[in-house]
């Protein structure tokens, strides 16, 4: 891991696959950004490194966006997306697989 200020980066020097990355383990937060009907909050908090975090609301509407993409956490830092564009019936499913992934869930 590398920082400079506020930037930081986390790189791996092995291929995702022959990682001994642990199961993901994390808490999420979700709720309604205030005044907008079709745009979400999520603050997810890893519990373990959590290896290329990726949000994908199009699998609960088509319409939805996110702003942020393959976020990598250790255990303890947090990140927020931010989902726009749709209503969702369920809020609740953007803290949950399939659409919360990383790489850890891919990796037996």
């Amino acid at each position: 891991m590398a920082r400079l200020g506020e930037a930081r980066t986390v790189e791996f020097y092995e291929e995702d696959t022959r990682l001994a990355l642990p199961p993901a383990r994390y808490d999420v937060r979700v709720t309604r950004s205030d005044g907008d009907a079709s745009a979400y909050r999520v603050e997810v908090t890893a519990r373990t490194l959590l290896r290329d975090l990726a949000l994908f609301p199009d699998r609960l509407d088509p319409a939805a966006e996110v702003d942020e993409m393959l976020v990598t956490l250790l255990p303890g830092e947090s990140a927020v997306f931010r989902v726009t564009g749709a209503v969702i019936e369920d809020p609740g499913a953007l803290g949950t697989r399939p659409v919360l992934r990383c790489v850890n869930d891919t990796i037996a």
